[in-house]
């Protein structure tokens, strides 16, 4: 009997090597996909927003840049000014930040589903999120995304452990404070996940009570979220403010039914063969934990089944009643959180489909588990070059190329906006001599004109609506009224005009222009 105990030991540490060979694979795979091609392409608008907000100033001026001119909570403000002070302002460093969350995600994706599921469900699981198209996407971009991806999933493991299986360690506390506050600092969808974490403790409390009538539950939520709203507290007007008083952007659109259609092709996408996989597992999930619930068995695996569901539906079941009542909130990128979480849900039903369903013994389900990876792995990575992820000419690199373009000029400049100034700075130190937000500013231009005794300036816009009337705005055309076109290159959403001084003319026909040249 020993004998055999020592050889299924030997077993298990044999597989357990050979997964972490694996999954040490998926990580360089991950660590490869995100930083290839990293600052190819320029940082875009949200990018800039933050990147250029985040170093204006004191701290406290940030914070109340924040506050009245935002509709963001500071923490990744915070996080951005810190990084650049460390780090620089190049493309490159702006984004590592998301680069190294996005490849630890991975890590910790394969973790909880290690702990909760089993090692084959974690491995699938951490090939899913590794070579997912928005994880990828994400990853390399300047924004709070995968850090609070990495959050949220660490708020649901550690709430798991202290909520579910009574495990109160001081360290499990004191590392979903963090994640919590971390989660609900980065972004409000963040807030959200984390109120979500809370209604799942209260309904799991009131089952508890209704079972056996013990309140002890109680001071086990309360320790764990009543720090995280403390700490959070100082935070809460800002919230408000951002409630009450953000003005509508231009991506808030009413939701209808087609909107959750859209966030499962937007999360699970683009390949249909992933959409099928995914679909297909959430709804076996949730039959499963159906017909275990009616059946009265396997409760703690159906009840990890069901919290992991909730935590992913509910968030975006208050982001759509949110704002089917009021103004929209709901974006799909808001739900990055969900991808892990469903990546584990997939991982287990295909472990339960093989092992119950199909009868696989271990050795020969292990080895399809392997195959199943390897296909995810290179079908994913496959469709990120087949929708020529590292070789379009996206929208990003727009504001850099504009900059670029009038740079080394040696010519005076006028933006519709500063983020333009970010890379002007960088390529010439150029500073704009003024921002032409409205037609208002005309008679202050006028004036700029006349002082700096200019002949020629370039004009350089990201109109707010980019397709409409080809990106010939009432400031284009106010400017034409008192200044000469003389060349003008058109991106996607950005532009760039020169202008001569010496006459007027009355120009309607933009498009006959000749590009300028750098």
């Amino acid at each position: 009997m020993m004998h055999d105990s020592h050889n299924i030991n030997g077993k298990a540490r044999q597989q357990e090597k050979i997964y972490l060979i694996i999954l040490l694979a998926i990580m360089g795979l991950a660590a490869l996909l995100r930083f290839y091609q990293l600052d190819r392409l320029g940082l875009w608008a949200d990018e800039l927003w933050v990147v250029m907000d985040s170093t204006q100033g004191s701290l406290w001026q940030m914070l109340q840049t924040v506050y009245y001119d935002d509709n963001h909570p500071p923490g990744y403000y915070i996080l951005m000014r810190v990084s650049q002070w460390l780090l620089g302002s190049s493309d490159f460093a702006i984004r590592l930040h998301s680069v190294l969350a996005g490849i630890v995600l991975v890590f910790f994706t394969y973790i909880v589903g290690r702990k909760h599921y089993t090692m084959q469900a974690a491995l699938i699981a951490a090939a899913l999120v590794a070579t997912s198209y928005q994880m990828v996407y994400f990853s390399q971009e300047a924004r709070a995304n995968m850090l609070l991806a990495l959050f949220c999933l660490l708020s649901f493991h550690y709430f798991r452990a202290i909520c579910h299986e009574g495990d109160t360690s001081q360290k499990n506390y004191l590392v979903f404070w963090v994640a919590a506050v971390g989660s609900c600092y980065l972004h409000y969808s963040g807030l959200i996940f984390i109120a979500c974490l809370g209604l799942i403790g209260c309904g799991y409390l009131l089952s508890r009570w209704i079972k056996t009538h013990n309140t002890d539950y109680i001071k086990v939520l309360i320790k764990a979220f009543l720090p995280v709203l403390l700490l959070y507290a100082p935070w809460l007007p800002g919230t408000w403010q951002h409630l009450v008083n953000s003005p509508p952007e231009a991506w808030q659109h009413p939701v209808n039914l087609a909107t959750l259609e859209k966030t499962r092709w937007y999360l699970f996408g683009p390949e249909r063969f992933t959409m099928v996989l995914y679909t297909l597992s959430l709804a076996g999930a949730v039959a499963l934990v159906i017909v275990n619930m009616l059946k009265h068995r396997e409760p703690e695996k159906t009840g990890l089944i069901l919290l992991t569901l909730l935590a992913f539906v509910l968030p975006i079941a208050l982001f759509f009643i949110k704002s089917s009542l009021s103004q929209s909130a709901y974006n799909h990128r808001h739900f990055l959180y969900a991808i892990p979480l469903a990546s584990l849900l997939v991982g287990y039903m295909i472990v339960y489909v093989l092992q119950r369903w199909m009868r696989f013994k271990p050795g020969l389900s292990n080895a399809v588990i392997l195959l199943i990876v390897l296909l995810i792995t290179v079908g994913q990575t496959g469709v990120l070059f087949k929708k020529n992820y590292y070789r379009a000419q996206h929208f990003k690199a727009e504001y850099r190329e504009a900059a670029d373009l009038v740079a080394r000029q040696n010519v005076p400049v006028i933006s519709s906006t500063r983020f333009f100034d970010h890379y002007l700075q960088r390529f010439g130190n150029i500073q704009s001599l003024l921002f032409f937000t409205s037609p208002k500013k005309i008679e202050e231009l006028n004036l700029q004109v006349i002082q700096h005794k200019l002949e020629t300036f370039y004009f350089l816009e990201a109109p707010a609506v980019p397709k409409r009337n080809d990106m010939v705005t009432k400031r284009l055309r106010l400017l034409a009224e008192h200044y000469t076109p003389q060349c003008r290159t058109k991106f996607k959403r950005v532009q760039v005009i020169k202008f001569s001084v010496r006459t007027s003319s009355n120009i309607a026909d933009f498009a006959s222009l000749p590009a300028c040249e750098s």
